[in-house]
């Protein structure tokens, strides 16, 4: 049969995450945030991979995908985006 988790076949279970820890009294513990990265090496990273990389992408696509990249970062350190 399933893989079980506890007693329930979760390839049987047809519910949401929620519903099934509702059902078995079991609460979910919100994710908590794991850390920011620092600024300096959010633009280290940037500065040493992403830029270089923009600077040979082939096409826009390739771009504006490390664009998205360098912004993730950015906002991870608790810098505005540059890109969009």
């Amino acid at each position: 049969m399933g893989q079980t988790y506890g007693p329930v076949y979760l390839n049987e279970y047809n519910g949401t995450a929620n519903e099934l820890m509702a059902k078995y009294g079991k609460q979910i513990k919100p994710v908590k945030e794991v850390g920011k990265v620092d600024v300096k090496d959010a633009n280290a990273i940037i500065d040493k991979y992403l830029k270089p990389a923009w600077g040979v992408a082939k096409t826009p696509a390739e771009k504006q995908e490390i664009g998205r990249l360098a912004d993730t970062l950015r906002e991870a350190s608790g810098q505005a985006k540059q890109n969009g």
